[in-house]
């Protein structure tokens, strides 16, 4: 049995409207030599893809560019995206010079190549991934067991494939058998591999469990779960949308783990 995996507006939209009129050939990559951050202030650089305010690895991005002293240079050069993964899109496609993503991200392409990783001083809060159960939850045991599985031997190894650091010091191995149920998930889009593969080796060991798994950026996902979407486990990709879900009783304090670190990096397509 495979994850069913529900992109809910992971859909690539920026990417299909420059497929559709004709600007898929690098028309903004053209002439464009990368050595670091400094650079995006060059005229060589005509266009960066960094998320939207409400996507956490364009709020970091924005953050380290103000703190590395350019923001106002380049503020008008920038092309916003709704997720991480569009930024990813954008670059491969070569209709933006450059763009800022999660060093995780740019491992699962083969179309950019990295310029620099962002020193994490430029920010004042590292990359945190935390996950947590929601209250509402009607498969707790379930639900706590997929937990535990993430901090597996097994999930470690998948998570630091895809180029996660991984956090709790503790380790649960456990045999636990589970009835048949539905475990749902909310993940920040720079999970989707990591989570698809964990949840695949989960229901293989847990017959009867079916997990249906939702990728998408974390702010959009937050929203969602306020205007009534319903989810056993949300792993975002920054701290502060948990937060307010704890501020709104979403979520209790004792249930959210910090689970996963990641890095910036400044990319350009090959």
């Amino acid at each position: 049995m495979k994850v069913n995996i529900k992109n809910i507006t992971v859909t690539f939209l920026i990417a299909t409207m420059i497929l559709l009129n004709g600007c898929s050939a690098n028309t903004s990559n053209q002439e464009t030599t990368l050595t670091s951050l400094l650079d995006l202030t060059t005229d060589s650089v005509s266009l960066i893809a960094l998320g939207n305010d409400d996507v956490p690895v364009g709020r970091y991005a924005k953050e380290a560019l103000v703190n590395y002293g350019i923001w106002d240079e380049i503020e008008s050069k920038i092309s916003y995206a709704s997720s991480v993964k569009e930024v990813l899109s954008q670059v491969e496609l070569g209709s933006v010079s450059c763009g800022i993503v999660y060093a995780t991200d740019a491992i699962t392409s083969d179309g950019v190549y990295v310029v620099e990783t962002i020193d994490s001083s430029l920010l004042e809060s590292p990359v945190i991934y935390p996950a947590a159960i929601m209250n509402d939850s009607m498969n707790q045991e379930a639900v706590q067991c997929f937990m535990d599985y993430l901090t597996t031997a097994t999930a470690i190894a998948i998570f630091e494939e895809n180029g996660f650091t991984y956090l709790p010091e503790e380790s649960i191995e456990q045999e636990v058998e589970l009835e048949a149920c539905t475990i749902t998930i909310f993940a920040a889009a720079s999970l989707m591999e990591s989570i698809s593969e964990i949840s695949n080796m989960f229901m293989e060991e847990h017959e009867g469990v079916e997990i249906i798994a939702s990728f998408d950026s974390s702010g959009t996902l937050s929203s969602q779960i306020q205007y009534g979407a319903i989810t056993d486990i949300f792993i975002s990709a920054s701290t502060s949308e948990v937060e307010t879900l704890e501020e709104l009783g979403y979520i209790d304090e004792d249930n959210v783990y910090e689970l996963l670190s990641n890095e910036l990096v400044l990319i350009t397509a090959k």
